[in-house]
């Protein structure tokens, strides 16, 4: 099974600590996702270093932002008239689709446009999936 994280779930220490034993999870972040990471820990004063042992403790992989998910992030966004507010949240979501991935995030509310089934809050996902 593949997931996208998103920015918010990466804080939130007991859903990572369970993801560590879900190994037959494929775990990456967005590049965009990535950014925002890096801005948050840059701004309280740590290194790309950081960064790096973060990725590596969770066995995290940072997927590009390709030219599909762009594709997929513009169709979706299309005919919404927030695309300027939320282009970050359809860059993940899109990269998750992509990806063929479950992305996991707390704010479900800007990722409604995604097919059922492919976006879900940390706890659900943690209880209806066992790890093997």
């Amino acid at each position: 099974m593949k997931v996208l994280l998103d920015t918010n779930t990466l804080s939130d220490l007991e859903f990572l600590n369970w993801l560590r034993t879900a190994e037959q999870t494929e775990k990456h972040m967005s590049t965009i996702t990535l950014m925002e990471f890096a801005y948050h820990l840059i701004k309280k004063g740590k290194g790309v270093g950081t960064l790096k042992a973060f990725k590596q403790l969770y066995s995290i992989s940072a997927s590009p932002y390709s030219e599909e998910a762009a594709v997929i992030a513009a169709q979706n966004a299309a005919g919404r008239w927030d695309f300027k507010e939320n282009a970050r949240d359809y860059s993940i979501g899109a990269t998750a689709m992509s990806l063929d991935a479950i992305l996991i995030t707390k704010n479900l509310r800007d990722f409604g446009w995604m097919p059922k089934g492919k976006v879900m809050d940390p706890r659900k996902f943690s209880e209806n999936y066992k790890p093997k």
